[in-house]
């Protein structure tokens, strides 16, 4: 049967329990079908990879803990990666006080299809935790000082006592 072949075939019913034959025409539609659901499965591993990456970013930045003392504003950078696609973050966080924050973060993906996406949130402390105020290294060196002043007050005092005392028992005499 080499070199022979049917010709003129009319399309075939195409379906379930159709038992017809189908023709090289339809056989090449369905083929077009298929590569281009593949190239839109490849175009949305790229999508995937790009938005593995932002978001890889975006989650690394992080606020510092806030006391209510300094500034109020922070800026903080990270970089993300997610199968072999990376991208790079910033953000910045401004604290209203110490129970009330907004920030705000964009993110890039890199390459030639580059991505971006960005975020904006606020955060609210709930329950007990807030309102205390922490000791800056400024503030713990003059407590430190304090300390040993009223240390070395302390020591002269008993010793003044003590002479006291003695001068009053050398009276008693």
């Amino acid at each position: 049967m080499d070199g022979q072949k049917i010709a003129h075939v009319a399309d075939g019913s195409v379906s379930a329990d159709s038992m017809e034959a189908v023709n090289g025409r339809q056989l090449w539609g369905v083929q077009q079908d298929v590569n281009h659901l593949s190239n839109k499965v490849n175009d949305l591993g790229n999508e995937i990879d790009h938005v593995g990456a932002i978001s890889a970013a975006l989650a690394g930045l992080h606020p510092l803990d806030y006391d209510g003392t300094g500034s109020k504003f922070q800026i903080a950078a990270a970089m993300g990666n997610y199968d072999g696609t990376q991208a790079a973050a910033i953000g910045g966080f401004y604290h209203f006080n110490e129970d009330v924050m907004m920030s705000l973060g964009g993110a890039t993906s890199f390459g030639s299809d580059n991505k971006s996406a960005f975020n904006l949130g606020v955060t609210f402390r709930v329950g007990q935790g807030g309102g205390h105020r922490a000791i800056t290294p400024d503030v713990q060196a003059k407590l430190d000082a304090q300390d040993a002043q009223i240390a070395a007050q302390n020591e002269r005092i008993a010793e003044l006592t003590a002479q006291v005392e003695a001068l009053m028992a050398k009276d008693a005499e």
